[in-house]
């Protein structure tokens, strides 16, 4: 493995809050070992509950740096692996309509995630920092509400033809 990680970054989408669809496209740059392993939490911290998150996530697919796809396979109840390297997206969507703080949900009135319950991690690089943004096709302003331990990062929002970035 180079001497540099590969950078993980992540991107959730909006596009059709009604739907109650998150899209999720994590972008993993120079991956340098020959397969991926991906796992989705089964519960999330003060909370102790096996939610099996998992559970709502459809569409998965894996394509490479020229966008051909890759094979991957589910190997257990949270956990893919796809074959590859180098630059890696890994895309799915994540049906949101519960209402706890515990998990995910998305209307047309708004949108809460826990990124446990959304975004998968990699395993032996829980510990790397990584890159988020969000979009939203919505014609209304929504509210971005966004908590960041101190020093742990800066929020950039944007709103620009309906899409609101966050970085």
């Amino acid at each position: 493995m180079s001497s540099a990680s590969p950078l993980l970054t992540y991107q959730v989408a909006m596009p059709q809050p009604q739907s109650h669809f998150f899209e999720v496209t994590l972008q993993i740059k120079d991956w340098q070992q020959p397969q991926i392993h991906l796992q989705m939490p089964v519960w999330t911290p003060g909370s102790y509950m096996v939610r099996e998150y998992s559970r709502h996530l459809q569409d998965f697919k894996a394509v490479d740096a020229q966008g051909k796809s890759l094979s991957s396979c589910k190997t257990a109840k949270n956990h893919w692996c796809v074959a590859g390297s180098g630059d890696l997206t890994i895309s799915y969507r994540v049906f949101a309509n519960d209402l706890t703080v515990r998990t995910n949900h998305l209307d047309a009135s708004h949108g809460y995630f826990n990124p446990a319950a959304l975004l998968f991690l990699v395993p032996d690089r829980t510990h790397e920092p990584i890159s988020k943004g969000l979009s939203t096709n919505s014609s209304k302003f929504w509210a971005i509400k966004v908590l960041l331990l101190p020093g742990s990062g800066v929020v950039t929002c944007q709103l620009a033809g309906g899409t609101i970035s966050i970085w």
